[in-house]
């Protein structure tokens, strides 16, 4: 029996096992193991909402267990600590795992890029934790605020910073400013405006989307008040607020940090020599003179053929590759020949808000309900899980009539 095994309970390793399931279920030549430090997967694209009152954060999460199954398969919730590649071994601190292929899908975790203070006063939103974190905040800020007497700190209270400007800074920054409309105007009506900022330190947001697009994003950003601050790199962050290009100070008690990703090695001997933190990978996703060793998602640097740029870090990628690798390993399996990976983007889709978004499907751009409602349907067909589809679907249905929760639990 040959044993593969999967580091990681994201995208990469979660669509990486649902499709060889869908290939090898309960096929005796070949064991299946998953191992992740969480026992659920999260759906990511979704975090904007959580931590903004529009959905349950409970919807969002499926158990691993109960959407991966088979004779064959086995999860362990557990943290890879070390791999032996001479020996094919996975050590984690309670057990070794011996493997005959591996892939290795162990995602990213913020870059905070070495400006100072950032990583300790900044916000992330890379996982439910850090979306209850940032919705209390904002409640927090808004009970503090209705309590000071000091118009300087109520102003720095009801200031709210996002750097980076990438698809989740823009949602995010719709989604909160909708938010705070909302509560300003029903809960602390005394409280006047809150200030929205939107910071990038290249000249456009979304830089991968159609000049359209991007366009129409921040024209829709600008309605809902949020202040886009171009070619402004943040230089220093304080608890009370930020630097700009050395100079410009910007006082605000929320920063939410959403600009960039690091991957997040192994540890392992022989050592990898990375590319950028990146697992360097060739056309069949194979980590290069590692033989039957693969690396997927945010972790691995992957050009397509003929490409001189790497594929970006997106969820539509890595299902993408999920598929093509575990196609091949079936193709391995039965002593067929591999076929070169080719990741075809399906395009770009960014939410604003309650009713909005821009949408770049091949050569169609297209923006408002229209986009918002595609953006909705296309992703909740995407999520895994039967009842948290039904749970979304009917969140949202039940939202176009309501308004976003704002108990702190």
């Amino acid at each position: 029996m040959k044993n593969i095994v999967i580091i990681g309970g994201g995208f990469g390793g979660v669509y990486t096992a649902k499709y060889l399931l869908n290939y090898l279920k309960n096929d005796s030549r070949v064991k299946i193991t998953l191992i992740s430090k969480d026992n659920f997967f999260t759906f990511t694209p979704m975090l904007h909402e959580v931590a903004t009152g529009g959905l349950n954060r409970h919807n969002i999460v499926v158990p691993i267990r109960s959407v991966l199954k088979g004779s064959n398969f086995e999860f362990i919730k557990c943290e890879a600590d070390f791999i032996d590649f001479e020996k094919k071994k996975v050590f984690t601190k309670r057990f070794q795992l011996n493997y005959e292929i591996l892939i290795i899908t162990t995602g990213s975790t913020t870059n905070f890029y070495n400006i100072p203070g950032a990583e300790r006063y900044c916000l992330t939103l890379k996982s439910l934790k850090d979306a209850a974190l940032i919705r209390d905040k904002i409640i927090d800020c808004l009970e503090l605020a209705s309590k000071t007497k000091n118009l300087e700190e109520r102003k720095k209270l009801l200031t709210f910073s996002i750097i980076g400007a990438g698809p989740t800074g823009v949602e995010l920054a719709g989604e909160v400013s909708e938010y705070l409309c909302q509560m300003l105007h029903d809960n602390y009506k005394n409280l006047g405006t809150a200030s929205i900022y939107l910071v990038q330190k290249g000249p456009k947001i979304i830089p991968m989307a159609h000049e359209k697009c991007i366009k129409e994003a921040a024209k829709e950003l600008e309605k809902k008040h949020v202040k886009i601050l171009l070619n402004s790199k943040v230089t220093k962050v304080f608890e009370d607020g930020f630097e700009i290009n050395n100079e410009q100070r910007i006082r605000a008690s929320t920063i939410i940090f959403t600009s960039g990703i690091i991957p997040i090695p192994i540890k392992s001997s022989p050592k990898i020599n990375l590319t950028s933190f990146h697992y360097p990978v060739d056309q069949f996703l194979q980590i290069k003179d590692f033989k039957n060793v693969y690396a997927l998602g945010d972790c691995a640097l992957f050009f397509n053929p003929s490409s001189s740029r790497p594929l970006p870090a997106l969820a539509q990628v890595t299902t993408k590759q999920a598929k093509a690798l575990a196609k091949n390993l079936y193709r391995l399996l039965n002593n067929k020949e591999q076929k070169p990976v080719n990741i075809n983007l399906s395009g770009v889709l960014i939410s604003i808000g309650q009713k909005f978004a821009v949408a770049e499907i091949g050569p169609f751009k297209f923006k408002g309900f229209f986009a918002w409602w595609l953006w909705r349907t296309i992703y909740l067909f995407k999520m895994i899980g039967t009842a948290n589809k039904f749970r979304v679907a009917f969140e949202w249905t039940i939202n176009l009539f309501s308004k976003r929760d704002t108990s702190q639990i």
